[in-house]
């Protein structure tokens, strides 16, 4: 389904649809300018302005790269994958956690088995950072990486996420 030039309105699998609000709006076309950090009160709509990011991302990157959402525990990637599944359907969607065994698979194969087909991926830091360390994802299938919780980065040079980046 396509929204005719990320202009604010999102489809969801029940065809009802979410208008951004201006300031939302404002940060999505931000987004696709530069690098941005969205800094808001809880309940403010980060997730929409993510989602709505994703999609436009989706419209323009190559067919082989991914979207690759960020979030620091796996309560917090279950909420957004289930966001995201509702909201950008039609396209593949994963979910990767600890829980998964993600650090027992070891070979090229197994990474591509799973990401077939996906443009979405949801996970932990610690999976990302794992599969950039051991080759199995490389930065250039990224068409975009989107950190959720990011305010906790700046607390300590020792999280993941700062590995990542």
């Amino acid at each position: 389904m396509q929204d005719d030039n990320y202009g604010g309105v999102i489809p969801t699998a029940s065809s009802k649809t979410f208008q951004l609000r201006g300031y939302q709006a404002e940060m999505v076309a931000e987004s696709m300018k530069d690098n941005v950090i969205v800094v808001m009160d809880t309940g403010s709509g980060k997730t929409h302005i993510a989602i709505e990011r994703t999609r436009a991302e989706l419209e323009t990157c190559e067919p082989g790269q991914v979207i690759w959402f960020l979030a620091p525990t796996v309560a917090l990637c279950e909420q957004q994958y289930d966001a995201f599944q509702s909201n950008i359907p039609g396209v593949g969607h994963q979910l990767l956690c600890g829980r998964d065994d993600v650090e027992l698979w070891t070979t090229q194969a197994e990474w591509d088995r799973v990401l077939l087909n996906v443009r979405v991926v949801i996970s932990t830091h610690a999976v990302l950072l794992d599969a950039l360390t051991h080759g199995f994802v490389k930065l250039s299938k990224l068409a975009l990486l989107i950190f959720d919780e990011g305010q906790f980065v700046a607390l300590t040079q020792q999280h993941l996420s700062i590995k990542v980046l």
